[in-house]
């Protein structure tokens, strides 16, 4: 076998063209990939004005760089720049389409109620081989379809999502008020049960309690007066001061 020599070896590590400084002269950052990094984790933190600054240096820098225009259409979205948040979504996907950025158009088109881009953007994200989490572009296909009163279509789109993740406790919800608004109460009352054995100590009271109360609505739909008084009652032992707590002591 022919011996590799250790400059080449270094070249290889260390990559052959020129290196990059991560910082200019007077101590700024210019290099776009590290900005984006930066941005990702400022982004998790919740510190997006931070977020927003690092990513508009980073793309002042590098124009055509997809990840930081899709962080950074993201991140408006989360500020409640709607506007701004599609435009930079959609110059990520002209530059290099990506299940990220098809998902989160997807959910800004949620939060504007536009209900078949909304639709149709999360189907784009689903053709990606590399989406490892279909069942948030069904969940939103669902509920996109239950906006538009399309109950069976909700239906098939949050089943859909309960057999990729069978644990996902936001399509269990979005299905069971499917049910409920096709008087299935039923059906309904099944999926509050499921969510209720599924998020068991870890779901935060005033969720738990709502999901208590809910379930004791299925069964007043169902003449069910028992166990629908045990649901209430569950809910404000649970959560005795909140709004589902006082809803529940109102049909007792």
């Amino acid at each position: 076998m022919k011996k590799i020599s250790i400059a080449i070896i270094m070249l290889i590590l260390l990559g052959c063209g020129p290196k990059k400084e991560p910082m200019n002269t007077t101590g700024e950052i210019n290099d776009p990939d590290l900005l984006f990094r930066i941005a990702l984790d400022l982004t998790r933190k919740g510190e997006l004005k931070q977020a927003s600054a690092a990513l508009l240096k980073a793309e002042e820098i590098d124009s055509k760089n997809s990840d930081v225009k899709s962080l950074l259409g993201f991140v408006y979205m989360q500020e409640g720049e709607s506007a701004k948040a599609e435009s930079k979504l959609k110059e990520s996907l002209e530059i290099r389409p990506s299940h990220t950025a098809y998902i989160n158009l997807a959910q800004l088109y949620i939060t504007m109620s536009k209900w078949d881009f909304a639709i149709d953007n999360a189907n784009k994200a689903l053709e990606d081989i590399m989406y490892f989490t279909p069942y948030e572009a069904y969940n939103i296909i669902g509920w996109a379809y239950y906006n538009k009163k399309q109950y069976d279509q909700a239906k098939q789109a949050f089943s859909k999502a309960l057999k990729t993740n069978s644990s996902y406790v936001l399509a269990m919800l979005n299905l069971a008020l499917t049910y409920v608004a096709t008087n299935k109460y039923d059906l309904a009352k099944d999926e509050y049960e499921r969510i209720i054995n599924t998020c068991g100590d870890n779901c935060p009271g005033p969720f738990l309690s709502e999901f208590y109360y809910r379930l004791g609505m299925c069964h007043l739909k169902l003449k069910d007066k028992k166990n629908a008084k045990v649901a209430f009652e569950k809910s404000i032992e649970i959560d005795p001061t909140g709004e589902f707590a006082k809803l529940s002591r109102q049909k007792l």
